[in-house]
């Protein structure tokens, strides 16, 4: 079975997850890249150096929704 890379055409990957081939993005993914915007002060380090006091007083931030709260500690996993 050939898998085709038409525009708009879902494909698998070796390991079974299927792959958007389209170039669009996901909703998930401007989710995750939205909430990785919020992390700017944390974008020149790696994450094992980064203390929990740092991950924590960005989720403690009030200006920013719950929803994307949510989607910040998810990234954070």
């Amino acid at each position: 079975m050939a898998l085709t890379t038409c525009p708009g055409k879902n494909r698998r990957n070796g390991t079974g997850t299927i792959v958007k081939l389209s170039g669009k993005k996901s909703s998930s993914q401007y989710c995750a890249l939205a909430a990785f915007k919020h992390c700017d002060q944390l974008h020149n380090r790696i994450m094992p150096d980064i203390p929990a006091l740092d991950l924590q007083q960005i989720l403690d931030r009030e200006d920013l929704s719950r929803s994307m709260l949510e989607h910040i500690k998810t990234l954070f996993n």
